[in-house]
């Protein structure tokens, strides 16, 4: 074997090696964290920019604040599911609260605001938080409980309970 074909099978062995160091493998999770949005409006409707919003678990006390931008609108993405509280606040106006809120796998809501002019130290709480509908995508979707899990029929697989899912219907890829 000559030096040329010795240099031409070392060339290409290292550029296969360098390919197969460059290539990516990406794959696509199941998303399992939650999302909200919504406005910050005061009494006659126009939005408040800048407003603080607070998102604070009620479970283990963290915390994840996000600003409204100029529009008055706020988003806060990979929220871990969990039992929330939400609050809004500005100075010149009384903060505004809501919750308690249950946030499940893949849920994306939205939380409107309604700031009520007043000194910092008032404050207004939501206490009746109405049935918490997904308005932000026509995704459908539901968590199982443990019980549920338990409770399904012999032969019906756990990797495919879009049966058990109000409106959900389950398409055969075989």
């Amino acid at each position: 074997m000559t030096s040329t074909k010795r240099s031409a099978i070392a060339c290409s062995a290292i550029f296969l090696a360098a390919g197969l160091q460059l290539t990516v493998v990406t794959s696509h999770a199941q998303v399992s964290a939650a999302s909200i949005n919504g406005a910050a409006r005061d009494a006659t409707g126009a939005v408040v920019p800048a407003a603080t919003v607070l998102l604070r678990n009620t479970e283990t006390g963290v915390e994840t604040r996000t600003m409204t931008n100029e529009q008055g609108v706020y988003v806060i993405q990979s929220i871990l599911p969990g039992n929330y509280t939400l609050e809004a606040s500005k100075e010149g106006f009384a903060t505004s609260r809501q919750g308690p809120v249950t946030l499940v796998v893949n849920q994306r809501s939205i939380f409107d605001f309604e700031l009520a002019v007043g000194k910092v130290q008032d404050s207004v709480t939501v206490e009746a938080v109405g049935t918490q509908l997904q308005s932000a995508t026509a995704e459908l979707g539901g968590v199982l409980t443990r019980q549920q899990v338990i409770d399904l029929p012999m032969g019906r697989s756990i990797q495919n309970p879009m049966p058990s899912t109000p409106g959900g219907n389950a398409i055969s890829t075989r």
